[in-house]
């Protein structure tokens, strides 16, 4: 009974296709598949997430700023990330519903930017 609990909770992952024509989304789609890309991802989310937890009362100006600094770096590595798979998934990446929450996630974050700069 617990097996086939288990296997209908089982869903199939997504069959990526390695593109043979582009040497550049080969490389990328090599790049988005590695084990390493995958785990320099992960620790860059919990960082970004321990990083949006610092703040303390009385907190100066210039360590907000320096924070608000390496956000924005962390943006740019994701908005990176983003990019390296939609060049080596095309339209695949999509499929996925952890790249559709990424990729909402970035543009959300790049028009917050935008808004906070432009205001």
């Amino acid at each position: 009974m617990e097996t086939r609990i288990l296997t209908l909770n089982l869903r199939p992952k997504l069959a990526l296709i390695r593109h043979k024509s582009n040497w550049f989304r080969q490389v990328n789609f090599d790049i988005a598949v590695s084990k390493f890309f995958e785990m320099l991802i992960y620790a860059t989310i919990s960082a970004n997430t321990l990083l949006m937890t610092i703040k303390w009362p009385g907190m100066s100006t210039h360590s907000e700023r320096i924070i608000e600094t390496v956000n924005y770096i962390f943006t740019c590595l994701f908005i990176c990330e983003a990019a390296i798979k939609l060049t080596a998934f095309g339209t695949q990446y999509f499929r996925d519903s952890w790249n559709v929450f990424d990729f909402f996630i970035v543009t959300i974050s790049v028009l917050f930017i935008a808004l906070k700069e432009l205001f």
